[in-house]
């Protein structure tokens, strides 16, 4: 039988260890992420969207967000098309193509037809 390691439990849904070398490197690169996205400023559109899509598991074409962002592991994190968020937003979730998120704590407000 082969025993999982605590990500592989985290990514099945089952209980782990979040005090896990791997898990806790994992978080320690996405502070490092999130603090450099944290400190662009508005000008930076083309360096916030590579960020973003080095962090995040998977995006959508049209990402954008404000600054601050905070999350856990970024790789968690899947969002879809035309993804925006305001500011001082804390992801920990998937979000689908066409949703506008605000406020916080971050709630998905609407779906919006484009």
């Amino acid at each position: 039988m082969t025993t999982k390691t605590e990500k592989q439990k985290m990514l099945d849904g089952e209980l782990y260890m979040a005090s896990d070398l791997q898990l806790s490197e994992d978080r320690e690169y996405a502070r490092k992420m999130t603090r450099t996205f944290n400190q662009t400023t508005e000008t930076d559109g083309e360096l916030r969207t590579r960020l973003l899509k080095e962090l995040f598991g998977s995006t959508g074409e049209h990402l954008g967000m404000e600054p601050n962002i905070h999350v856990d592991y970024g790789y968690n994190i899947h969002v879809g098309n035309h993804f925006y968020t305001n500011f001082n937003c804390t992801i920990l979730d998937v979000v689908p193509d066409n949703m506008i998120v605000g406020g916080n704590p971050a709630r998905i407000i609407r779906e919006i037809e484009l």
